[in-house]
C-alpha cells in the first residue's frame, strides 16, 4: 500500500516503528509538495476594513461610500462594520496605477 493510498483513506490505523518516522515524514512531506504542473492554492485572505481600504486607495470614506453606491466597490458587513474583498482593492490599485 502506497503512503498516498494511507493518507486517503480516512479509517486507517497506523503502526509505525520509531526508526521508520523520519522517512514517514519524508513521504508526507513530498506527499503536500506541489507537482510543478499543480498550481498553488493561496490561503483565504482576510477581508479588508474600510479604514486599511482608505489607506491602501487614498481615498477617503465618503469616496468609498459613493464607490459602494455605484457598484464600483462592493463591500459587506461583518458586526455592522464595512469590509471589503482584497481581491476588489487589489484590482482598484492597478487600475489606479494605469
Amino acid at each position: 500500500m502506497d503512503i498516498t493510498d494511507i493518507i486517503q483513506d480516512s479509517s486507517s490505523l497506523i503502526l509505525i516503528k520509531s526508526q521508520d518516522i523520519p522517512k514517514l515524514a519524508e513521504a508526507l512531506a513530498n506527499y503536500h509538495k506541489p507537482n510543478q504542473n499543480q498550481t498553488v492554492v493561496n490561503e483565504p485572505r482576510k477581508p479588508v476594513s474600510q479604514a486599511e481600504a482608505m489607506k491602501q486607495l487614498n481615498r477617503s470614506r465618503q469616496t468609498l461610500v459613493k464607490w459602494r453606491k455605484k457598484g464600483i466597490l462592493k463591500g459587506f458587513l461583518i458586526g455592522g462594520r464595512v469590509y471589503f474583498e482584497p481581491e476588489e482593492i487589489a484590482a482598484l490599485q492597478r487600475i489606479k496605477r494605469t
